[in-house]
Parts: C-alpha cells; structure tokens; sequence
C-alpha cells in the first residue's frame, strides 16, 4: 500500500465545502487564499462543484497535480452536498494527506480574532441546527449541541455572552429568532462560503498533525438517511 505523503510547511491546498446551500471552493498556498469561489447549490452541487475547481486552477494558473493538501468539510448539512464533496476529494486525493473539519468549527475559526466569544450554528433543516460556543481563538469552549433551536441556545445559555457573534448557515436562517433569544447579539455573514477559512484551518492544523488518508474522511450525518431523524449529536473519530 503506497504510504501516505507529508504535506509542506506552507502546502497547495485545495478547499471544498458543499454542506449547505452556499458551496466554496478555495484554494490557498499554507494561509493565504490565490482564489476563493463560492455558488448557491442548493441541489445542483454536483453540477456545480467540479466547474469551480477548475476556474479556481485556471485563475490562480496552478494544476491539480501540485496540490498539497486537500481539505473538505465532513458535515453536517446536506446528504447530497456532502456526498459530491468528499467523492470528489477521495477521487482528487489519492496519496496525499486530506483535511476534514465540522462546518460550525470551520465558522468559528472565520469569526476568531474579533474580540467577542462566537455562537457558531449549522442548519440541519426542520428547524433544528447543530453547533457550540467558541472563544475568540475560535476553540469550542462547549459541547457541540444538536436539536431545535429552542433547545439548544438554553443548552448553552450560559456560554453566550452579551454582544457575541453568531456565525454559520443556521444564523443566518434563524436570524431573527436568535435575536429575540440572545440579547446583544451580533451576526458575522460569510458571503465567500466556509472553504477560505477551511483552508485557512487546515493550514494551521496540518503541522499538527491533524491529517489522514482520503479513506480516513468519513462524513458526519446527524439524521438517519431513511427516518431523517436525528442522530447521536456525538461525531464519529475517523
């Protein structure tokens, strides 16, 4: 079996992100991003997501060959979206060391450094949302929590202080709930889509050895692909 390759101190790395309707593609040399695209996918992922990798190549006059690094984002969010994703990455990768974050982690990384702790929430649909409290590092300071948003800001009540940011897909669908349940809060919009800041992550993880084989990255699900009910909040350990 071909043994897996070490990434460079400042490596190529390729970024996706197709957990919700906004999907990103970036592309970055160790932290800085050369180019960043990102798409409303919606259910169009697949059709979407191999066009913007490549104009990212094209823009950036770099070749899928010498990437480094790959980095996908594992969940949750949508089955379909995350499916196209990490089959592209697996197919992409062969031997070369993969990244994997959770979306409401990768959010929180985008918010860090703003002075004020972070509610990071992923949409999980039917009102219900994923995610924790992070603090200006962008460190989960939390347990992750899942369920109805009703349910969860009380679970982690105690975390969120008076004018924290609130950052990822479900803050902005549940805006104006989170505003009624969170006095002084305020919202971080992430236009440019998770995969810069994904890329921005894997860069200062991959030194950590936080890296595995394109096999390795297993998707998060936290609802039953038949019920659609919701799963264990716990993530699988690849």
């Amino acid at each position: 079996m071909p043994s897996l390759s070490v990434a460079p101190q400042t490596p190529l790395i390729l970024a996706l992100d197709t957990s919700s309707n906004r999907g990103s593609v970036a592309l970055a040399q160790g932290a800085q991003i050369l180019k960043a695209l990102s798409f409303e996918g919606d259910h169009s992922h697949s059709q979407r997501l191999l066009p913007a990798i490549e104009s990212v190549f094209e823009d950036a006059q770099r070749q899928i060959g010498e990437v480094d690094l790959f980095a996908v984002v594992i969940g949750p969010g949508s089955f379909t979206g995350l499916r196209v994703s990490l089959a592209c990455v697996r197919g992409l990768a062969g031997t070369k060391p993969c990244f994997g974050a959770l979306a409401p982690d990768v959010a929180a990384w985008a918010g860090r450094g703003r002075g004020a702790t972070l509610l990071a929430l992923t949409d999980l649909f039917h009102g219900e949302v994923f995610g924790g409290v992070y603090n200006d590092l962008g460190a989960l300071i939390t347990n992750h929590v899942s369920g109805a948003l009703s349910s969860v800001i009380p679970a982690l009540q105690d975390s969120i202080t008076i004018g924290a940011m609130a950052v990822g897909s479900a803050t902005v669908k549940h805006r104006a709930d989170l505003e009624s349940l969170c006095l002084g809060i305020n919202f971080l919009d992430l236009p440019e889509g998770l995969a810069p800041h994904l890329a921005s992550l894997a860069s200062a993880r991959a030194t950590e050895g936080a890296t595995c084989g394109a096999s390795d990255l297993l998707p998060f699900y936290l609802r039953d692909p038949l019920t659609r009910g919701l799963l264990s909040p716990s993530p699988r350990r690849s």
